[in-house]
């Protein structure tokens, strides 16, 4: 089986974190199904060489004239990226070179076949733009083709027309894919509200089962938070929360990056602790696991989660999640394995670290990981998404 990954959503030079999920899963897959072929689809996703802003025409030129070359790039002997560089900019100027796009698509997956035979089927992660351009390569080349949808929220601003509804273009993406995979029990329903027609089939991200699994804990009781520092990620609040708490002899370990970084310190800066914060700035996923493992509980308290990787990474470290009861944690978040916040204020937050604290023995590191390997392991998940391959390409 060929199967034309094309993500929205890569890592790039500038942002290795941006979408890596799908890299990592597709590489996941393939390692235990040796028998696909992957060939992964890239543009310039997420890279600011190919990102040209009206507002900084010196800076477009430079980029212009300094266009990157094609290459192929092999990840295992079933897994190969493709790239053609295709520029992006604002949609209002010919939909963002959308047209480009398909085109480098389209030359990527002459190159794949090349090398690996035709393709079977198209996987795109997320509606705009690798939905739309998998509809219109299927279209052109009589590929069935399924889309992963990840985004929150949903939809976004930029996908509406002036009527406030979706795009047409996106919308017969969407309607007209072999299958259409929501992440989450709540971006199911956000995806059914907007297109009523549509029935997404929920399957969860998935991360692969980390090889050590034996270590050591802090001597102090830790909370990590392992994310974009972001306002949506609700760290301000958590950042207040913590400065609510009396002296529990406590060490708050926070890791990543992000828009809100410096004023996030400069917040944290303004407020009296009496229990401590350690900035660590941003890690590799590795090391963002071994975070975990050393830490007792995880902190995360979106506005917004389509889905919350971070939550079953924490699952993965044998570690509970305090979260926000907003969208994809609800689907994650059981008595085992974590508690809610009432809503996402400084006094909530507080609350539910608090009882984490008096009742940190109800949590079971086993039953956590157990339930992990159960649900969002690559053994877990990846047979449902096979199943959706053959599916669509035994009804062509």
């Amino acid at each position: 089986m060929n199967v034309f990954v094309i993500p929205s959503w890569y890592p790039s030079e500038g942002n290795w974190l941006n979408g890596i999920f799908i890299k990592e899963q597709t590489l996941w897959i393939a390692e235990d199904y040796p028998a696909i072929n992957f060939g992964i689809s890239l543009w310039g996703q997420n890279d600011d060489k190919l990102l040209l802003h009206t507002k900084m025409p010196f800076s477009a030129i430079q980029k212009l004239i300094h266009t990157p070359r094609p290459f192929t790039n092999s990840l295992k002997a079933n897994v190969c990226e493709y790239f053609h560089p295709a520029y992006s900019f604002h949609y209002r100027i010919k939909e963002g070179n959308i047209k480009a796009k398909i085109s480098s698509c389209f030359q990527n997956l002459k190159k794949f076949e090349t090398t690996y035979g035709k393709v079977d089927l198209i996987h795109a992660h997320v509606n705009y733009p690798a939905g739309y351009i998998a509809y219109e390569l299927s279209k052109r080349l009589d590929i069935p083709y399924l889309i992963t949808e990840h985004m929150s929220p949903f939809p976004q601003k930029y996908h509406l027309n002036k009527e406030k509804e979706l795009r047409n273009e996106i919308a017969e993406a969407m309607l007209n894919a072999s299958s259409l995979i929501a992440v989450s029990s709540y971006l199911k329903e956000r995806i059914k509200d907007t297109l009523p027609t549509c029935n997404p089939i929920v399957i969860p991200n998935f991360i692969c089962t980390p090889k050590n699994i034996d270590v050591k804990k802090n001597e102090n009781l830790t909370f990590c938070y392992a994310n974009s520092i972001a306002q949506n990620k609700g760290i301000k609040e958590l950042l207040e929360a913590w400065s609510l708490l009396e002296n529990q002899n406590c060490l708050l370990k926070i890791a990543g990056t992000g828009p809100y970084f410096k004023e996030a310190q400069q917040f944290a800066s303004s407020l009296t602790f009496k229990n401590s914060i350690e900035w660590l700035g941003q890690l590799s996923k590795e090391e963002v696991m071994l975070l975990m493992q050393k830490s007792h509980c995880h902190i995360l308290t979106s506005y917004s989660e389509s889905f919350g990787v971070a939550y079953i990474e924490a699952m993965a470290a044998g570690i509970p999640s305090i979260a926000a009861p907003f969208g994809g944690p609800k689907d994650i978040i059981k008595s085992n394995t974590g508690v809610f916040t009432k809503d996402i204020r400084a006094t909530d937050i507080a609350e539910k670290i608090q009882w984490f604290i008096e009742n940190r023995s109800r949590f079971n590191t086993d039953s956590i990981i157990s339930e992990f390997k159960e649900k969002y392991s690559v053994v877990a998940v990846a047979p449902s998404i096979l199943k959706l391959y053959e599916d669509a390409i035994n009804s062509r």
